[in-house]
């Protein structure tokens, strides 16, 4: 008898996570991991507006599992109150998914290793971890992300294919104590997956023999 798909309502920021989200389905497809993730995007990462989507999520998918998956960015610096309010959430609604610091940077989580390394050379220069840089211009985020890591890229693309080599990547990285970017998405990811493949493939990779 043919297994049961399960299915995990996101609640995300925009157009780039929703892309991701889909082509993560395409991958589960493909690997017949028995998952389907369902994006729900907000348009923002602004506590309030989160909530606000969340709320009326909750109310039409009682039983469903919903998670929420944002950047931690504007809470970092506490834009509009973010933090102050995620601090006083109620029980019930569930610890956030949080991109230390932007989406982008999950994204590179998926990179090579000396790819990476260039970015975090990068960020260390302008102190985007401990003051999430943003916006345009110069030394601004998109700026800087366009011109080293991804050419030509703007929000709402997926410039990386979701595969095998690029999950492993991302795994592998996210569980690495040295590099100071995380995600808690790559957390959620990795404990849902119901197949050994890529936890295999992490170990391989881990112990230099992959």
């Amino acid at each position: 008898m043919e297994s049961i798909w399960k299915t995990i309502i996101i609640i995300c920021e925009g157009k780039s996570e929703e892309n991701y989200i889909s082509e993560l389905n395409r991958f589960f497809r493909e690997n017949d991991i028995r998952i389907i993730l369902t994006p729900k995007p907000v348009g923002a990462g602004e506590y309030k507006s989160v909530i606000k989507t969340y709320k009326n999520q909750r109310t039409d998918n009682k039983k469903s599992k919903i998670e929420i998956w944002v950047d931690f960015d504007i809470y970092l610096r506490n834009d509009n109150n973010c933090m102050d309010n995620y601090q006083k959430k109620k029980q019930s609604i569930p610890d956030f998914l949080f991109n230390h610091q932007n989406f982008e940077d999950f994204l590179v989580l998926h990179k090579d290793d000396y790819t990476l390394q260039n970015w975090l050379d990068i960020c260390r220069k302008v102190n985007h971890f401990s003051t999430p840089l943003h916006g345009k211009g110069e030394q601004g985020y998109m700026n800087l992300l366009e011109n080293n890591i991804f050419p030509g890229y703007k929000k709402g693309d997926l410039p990386l294919n979701i595969d095998k080599d690029s999950l492993v990547n991302l795994l592998k990285h996210n569980m690495d104590k040295t590099i100071p970017l995380k995600s808690d998405f790559a957390d959620f990811l990795s404990k849902i997956i119901d197949t050994h493949i890529l936890k295999c493939l992490v170990s391989l990779v881990i112990l230099g023999l992959f």
